[in-house]
């Protein structure tokens, strides 16, 4: 009897490190604040990682995004190459929202390519899964902590 009640503790113990490492985020997420909503980003520093961004990915985990960080502001261009999932794309500067390109398809033509303009020149852009913003009731001039 005894050994059995130290085998159920092992077990309750080890699923708890299991369940909480699954939770913790990872080294590679920081945290964005889009007014009160907290989103975990991976970032995106390189110019191959903005080249890569989130093409070829299946999805983008609920409540993520990816964040683009740019060395300094600047009018930016994206489009959706291999992308399997529409997406909201957000132009950052100044500590505000300043745009929103809301709903942007996945649907990709290479012989006539769709480019989404950053509004003004910004230092960062979120992408998100399509329809978080109005989700979230977040809108240009939202204030932005990175």
């Amino acid at each position: 009897m005894r050994n059995n009640l130290l085998i159920l503790v092992v077990v309750i113990i080890l699923v708890a490190i299991w369940w909480f490492s699954l939770r913790a985020p990872t080294a590679d997420k920081e945290i964005v604040s889009l007014g009160k909503v907290n989103i975990p980003v991976e970032v995106s520093r390189t110019p191959t990682e903005w080249g890569q961004g989130l093409s070829g990915r299946k999805s983008l985990p609920a409540g993520e995004g990816m964040l683009f960080v740019f060395p300094a502001p600047a009018i930016q261009e994206f489009w959706m190459p291999d992308m399997h999932f529409p997406l909201d794309i957000v132009w950052i500067t100044g500590g505000q929202v300043v745009g929103i390109e809301a709903n942007v398809s996945n649907d990709f033509d290479p012989q006539h390519p769709k480019y989404y303009h950053s509004p003004v020149p910004v230092e960062y852009v979120l992408e998100l899964n399509a329809g978080f913003m109005a989700k979230n009731g977040l809108k240009v001039g939202t204030e932005v902590k990175i």
